[in-house]
């Protein structure tokens, strides 16, 4: 059941979850760019809760609307303390319970215990060719996805190239199986938990001691959520952050000068969740590219529009985010959109294939690798 909490009874309808503070009042609710109803808003969130709490409404009559939320936790800047994506969360897991999940979600995480991966392929290898040091106690994870789209397959081979530049020894997998982020959002606590404790046993097995991912979400879900029910699982970084260390100690050089123009886009699971968002930024400046911010950044970011299993549950509401994400990124005067994660290079660069007038979408290390001294 869904439990009491006191955010029931403290929204002081000041729509701090839905626009940035002053002077520019800028949207920060997906949801609620999208729709412009009070109901998609972190306050609609709260009703929702309290409504299932207090059975003015059914689980089936709330479950979409929490299943409708990216989790971008942009409405955690409550002055309240509230979070009203946990209490989407919750919702989530009691809907997963009851069957009522949208079919693309739920076929995202049968996907996962299937094949290992969210969107069903089998096959091919992004580490083909990649020097690397088995036995290493750094683990190189790429990402469950990387080996089945172009882009996200260079930008794991860059990320490869730029640690061993780094002089940092590394091993790969021979096949990566999902950090289980569709399960959490889903709702499939208990599917989630058995499959983070396998892997943190298949990686304890290979004598891993640090995982460092170039995935904004893998990154999250081993730093936060793996501890939650594997405490004795490796140290995790984001790649960003450990390539910031090596570069402060001169073992990453880059090209200082003339590099390009381009803006940082935030992720919601870096940002917010993580607090990561100075690494990206200082390791794109010390390889001289020059960063515009938009007006929408680091905790104050927009979302991409993969968040939240939108991406697999309503492709057309995470076209729409990206396509705003988009709008923004054309007025800061960048030559490139710059994106730490696979997904939001996805669901971005999706949406810049239909905008012709957009800048180009890439990941940080294809600017990082080619500044490479």
């Amino acid at each position: 059941m869904v439990r009491d909490r006191y955010e029931y009874q403290t929204c002081p309808k000041c729509h701090t979850c839905i626009i940035t503070p002053e002077p520019h009042y800028r949207p920060l609710c997906p949801i609620h760019e999208e729709y412009g109803f009070a109901s998609h808003s972190g306050s609609g969130l709260l009703k929702m809760g309290r409504g299932l709490l207090e059975k003015h409404i059914t689980l089936e009559e709330a479950a979409p609307l929490a299943y409708t939320c990216l989790l971008c936790m942009a409405c955690h800047r409550c002055p309240m303390g509230a979070k009203p994506s946990e209490i989407a969360l919750e919702v989530r897991r009691e809907a997963w319970g009851q069957g009522h999940v949208p079919p693309g979600l739920k076929g995202a995480v049968e996907n996962v215990v299937a094949h290992g991966n969210p969107w069903s392929q089998h096959g091919g290898r992004w580490s083909d060719g990649i020097e690397s040091t088995p036995g290493a106690k750094v683990l190189y994870f790429a990402g469950c996805v990387s080996p089945f789209r172009p882009e996200l397959k260079r930008a794991a081979r860059n990320w490869a190239q730029l640690l061993r530049a780094a002089g940092v020894e590394f091993q790969v997998l021979p096949e990566e199986n999902c950090c289980g982020l569709p399960m959490l959002q889903a709702g499939a606590a208990q599917e989630f938990t058995q499959w983070a404790r396998d892997n943190i046993e298949r990686y304890k097995g290979l004598g891993v001691e640090t995982l460092v991912t170039s995935c904004s979400c893998c990154h999250r879900v081993y730093g936060q959520a793996y501890p939650r029910v594997a405490p004795d699982g490796p140290r995790v970084l984001h790649a960003s952050e450990l390539l910031l260390e090596q570069a402060r100690k001169g073992a990453l050089r880059f090209q200082r000068e003339n590099g390009a123009t381009a803006t940082l886009h935030d992720s919601c699971q870096s940002a917010r969740a993580m607090g990561l968002t100075g690494a990206p930024r200082e390791l794109l400046q010390a390889a001289g590219v020059r960063l515009v911010e938009m007006g929408r950044s680091q905790g104050d970011t927009w979302c991409c529009g993969a968040g939240g299993g939108v991406l697999y549950s309503d492709p057309e509401l995470a076209l729409a985010t990206a396509h705003r994400r988009l709008e923004e990124a054309q007025g800061s005067g960048a030559d490139c959109l710059a994106v730490t994660c696979p997904f939001c290079l996805v669901a971005l660069g999706d949406a810049a294939g239909e905008n012709p007038g957009s800048p180009r979408v890439v990941e940080i290390s294809d600017l990082l690798v080619e500044r490479l001294a």
